[in-house]
């Protein structure tokens, strides 16, 4: 039943005219990144070359004041999986680490 309706999200975006092969009803997750600027760049590039890498839908929000970076993951169809986008983000040379943007609770 998931296959099918994966195939009627894709369908509706077809229809819709989804550049991006975005999902339409996928929900995204806020990762933070660090990395090297050579390796991966903390702006909108460095979102292009993460996406390319992932095959996920990758839209850049903002720089932190630590030089980390806070991007956007979303699934598409080749890439139904933001946590498997998100593995492969952390496996590409020159990023330190890149962690799910949580919201913290002082105890």
């Amino acid at each position: 039943m998931r296959g099918l309706t994966s195939l009627a999200a894709f369908a509706l975006c077809i229809a819709a005219g989804c550049a991006s092969g975005r999902l339409p009803d996928a929900r995204g997750m806020d990762v933070i990144v660090k990395s090297r600027p050579s390796a991966v760049a903390a702006d909108a590039t460095g979102a292009r070359t993460i996406e390319k890498a992932t095959q996920c839908d990758v839209e850049f929000v903002r720089l932190l004041a630590s030089g980390a970076f806070v991007i956007r993951l979303w699934p598409t169809q080749r890439a139904p999986e933001v946590q498997k986008c998100l593995t492969q983000l952390k496996a590409l040379p020159g990023v330190e680490y890149a962690e799910p943007d949580a919201a913290m609770k002082a105890s």
